[in-house]
């Protein structure tokens, strides 16, 4: 029977180094666009949006802690976000019509 190699990254960001901020996602479910209101004063975000897949569907980089996102033309279903800044991470879903 082969063994199995595992590998994992190490990152700088640990758990206990981490929290999250309040975050509105509106509207949620959403047609056309979403709206990202973090309740924060960091200066810039990364945000990235994966479908079921796990895919990446969008990403950039913000300047603002509100932010509207295009979503025409993306397929209905469940998405998952994730927006990171400095030691902020915010996570959870969208639900495209």
């Amino acid at each position: 029977m082969p063994g199995i190699d595992l590998e994992f990254l190490q990152t700088n960001i640990s758990e206990e180094n981490c929290y999250k901020n309040n975050i509105k996602v509106y509207p949620n479910p959403a047609n056309s666009y979403v709206l990202f209101d973090l309740d924060s004063n960091h200066n810039s975000y990364t945000v990235f949006i994966y479908d079921i897949s796990g895919k990446t569907k969008y990403h950039d980089n913000m300047l603002k802690s509100s932010f509207k996102i295009n979503i025409e033309g993306w397929n209905s279903g469940v998405y998952f976000y994730k927006i990171i800044s400095d030691r902020v991470i915010n996570s959870g879903k969208i639900v495209v019509q």
